[in-house]
């Protein structure tokens, strides 16, 4: 909950959080709470197909030479423990993220009122050097490592 009491919002976001809340529909129904009528809400998420920690990895096929991404799950809602090392020496803590499907977060928009008025699968634009260069710049531009999502 926020503590205000009118909708004085033209606009919210959640950049690379959600997935990191146990309850992100609360989070989108207090955003549509707050937000005036017609207004915009934008998430931005890891791309919760491609990008699944300890279920999605690069590989490759050598004799094809491609790189490939391996997604070992993706249906399932799963709490993940992150190990958080701030430095050298530091005690490492645990924090979780949440794996979710696409069609949760859809779930949720619709459920808190919103409508989907854009969804961008955005890839990474780093580029690679040495002799698996053109491999990786390949599947680099073929597996969207973020998404976002835009609604009202």
């Amino acid at each position: 909950e926020i503590p205000l009491e009118k909708k004085d919002f033209d606009f919210a976001c959640f950049i690379l959080s959600l997935q990191n809340m146990e309850a992100p529909d609360l989070a989108i129904q207090t955003a549509r709470k707050h937000l005036k009528k017609g207004r915009k809400l934008l998430i931005v998420l890891n791309h919760p197909f491609f990008r699944i920690p300890r279920q999605s990895s690069w590989g490759e096929d050598a004799p094809k030479k491609l790189r490939y991404r391996r997604i070992d799950s993706y249906m399932s809602a799963q709490k993940i423990p992150i190990q958080t090392n701030p430095g050298r020496g530091a005690k490492s803590s645990t924090t979780f993220t949440y794996h979710r499907p696409i069609s949760a977060y859809i779930s949720f928009l619709v459920k808190a009122g919103f409508s989907i008025q854009a969804i961008e699968e955005w890839c990474s634009d780093k580029k690679s050097e040495g002799p698996k260069a053109r491999m990786e710049d390949r599947a680099r531009k073929e597996f969207p490592l973020f998404m976002a999502i835009l609604a009202s």
